[in-house]
């Protein structure tokens, strides 16, 4: 059990539990980003559905279900971006050309398609009926791929199949941008409450809401109603990388389960293992993991444009504070000039010119990532000398924008361009 998770001590305390027949029906994982939450969420789906012996090869009708995550008693809701792993599973495809590579690549595109799960929705809900023609399209370019890759080796296209794969990924960020929810609405965790009233079709059913913590404040009191009294054939299995910002009264009711962020070893085997690839030498992509770093490759931009454009950014409320004769602190002003002379910018330092580096923040994760830049360089600010009082209350000022304009896009959908803006001209006044 549990064979494709790497270096984490808690599935000792999963398979003891699982053993011992004493797992609750309802369970936290919680930890760092890319610390195999979801990959263990998956894998405890297929084992409690298990009607074999559990292994991963069991070749029960069940665990083939879950394995290829087409099974009618397993649904998965939480926002997720998905477009770095479809990337990397496609280029792991390619180049091992392996079944398990294939199998990847599939469960990579289904982590994103089971989110628009017909039984998840209202059939006139504007989002959905957005999504439906982008999951009829992935649904035929899926099954021509799976098709197309079941015929023996000498038969195989490659050629053909990685246009069929680029066609598939673009398909899927297009579905990702425009489609997406950022925080778990309460239609949903009605529509899960309705479902998992109803009796399963094999032995149980199981309830994976990844990112709880973002849930509108609606939906937690709704799941918190399933949670007081569960159906006794159903699993729920909750993950977060912000276990403080789950309501007490959800936390009282699950088991948490801690994930710990891997050795630097332990990431260069996931990335051979998994995704077939060569890893770093070293961590260069901000304060991120190393498997993280691999996955960031895939990104529309690179981490060169995503660190200029926070430059730019921080210059741009520069020249708003010297326009009203605010003081800047000057540790800070340092910091990014000692960036700049070794680059030399691509655009201007206009928002809108920002926005078109990171080309257009259609990836949220290229916004997240512009956020922590930006925090870096206040870090490197804060670290260059001695501040004044003032100062260190405008550091932390910014520091408070920063973490608003995060949580402006990804909680409330709102324009990064609109978001920033603002951002800029608050920090300008808090200056």
């Amino acid at each position: 059990m549990f064979e494709n998770v790497i270096e984490q001590q808690t599935i000792k305390l999963l398979i003891d539990d699982i053993t011992a027949h004493t797992l609750p029906p309802s369970i936290l994982f919680s930890g760092p980003e890319a610390a195999g939450k979801l990959t263990t969420a998956l894998e405890l789906s297929r084992i409690v559905s298990c009607t074999g012996n559990a292994e991963w090869s069991c070749a029960c009708p069940s665990c083939l279900k879950q394995r290829e995550m087409t099974s009618p008693d397993f649904i998965i809701i939480g926002q997720r971006d998905t477009g770095c792993e479809i990337r990397a599973a496609a280029h792991a495809f390619l180049s091992a050309k392996t079944i398990p590579s294939r199998y990847l690549f599939i469960r990579s595109i289904r982590k994103l398609t089971a989110r628009f799960d017909a039984r998840l929705w209202e059939p006139t809900e504007t989002r959905f009926l957005k999504a439906a023609p982008l999951l009829a399209t992935l649904d035929e370019e899926l099954v021509g791929f799976i098709d197309a890759t079941t015929k023996t080796d000498s038969t195989i296209d490659y050629t053909k199949i990685e246009k069929q794969i680029d066609k598939i990924c673009a398909t899927a960020e297009k579905l990702q941008h425009d489609c997406m929810y950022e925080s778990i609405p309460i239609d949903q965790v009605r529509k899960v409450s309705a479902w998992v009233r109803l009796m399963p079709i094999g032995k149980r059913k199981t309830v994976i809401i990844e990112n709880a913590d973002k849930m509108q404040e609606s939906a937690r009191n709704a799941f918190l109603k399933i949670l007081e009294e569960p159906p006794e054939y159903a699993t729920f299995i909750l993950t977060t990388a912000r276990r403080a910002a789950i309501i007490p009264t959800i936390l009282s009711r699950v088991r948490t389960y801690a994930f710990v962020d891997r050795s630097f070893d332990a990431e260069k085997e996931v990335i051979e293992r998994v995704f077939r690839a060569v890893p770093p030498d070293e961590k260069n992509f901000g304060q991120v993991s190393l498997l993280q770093q691999y996955l960031y490759s895939f990104l529309p931009v690179s981490e060169k444009d995503i660190k200029e454009a926070a430059a730019l950014f921080l210059e741009n409320m520069f020249e708003r504070s010297s326009a009203q004769k605010k003081a800047i602190p000057e540790t800070l002003f340092v910091s990014v000039q000692t960036y700049r002379k070794t680059i030399l910018p691509k655009t201007g330092s206009g928002i809108s010119e920002i926005i078109k580096l990171l080309q257009g923040c259609k990836s949220r994760t290229v916004y997240r990532l512009f956020l922590a830049h930006v925090i870096l360089f206040l870090r490197e600010g804060l670290r260059a000398g001695t501040l004044s009082a003032k100062e260190t209350e405008t550091y932390a000022n910014f520091s408070k924008l920063l973490h608003t304009a995060q949580s402006s896009v990804d909680i409330f959908n709102l324009s990064p361009q609109a978001v920033l803006e603002n951002c800029a001209e608050q920090m300008k006044e808090v200056c």
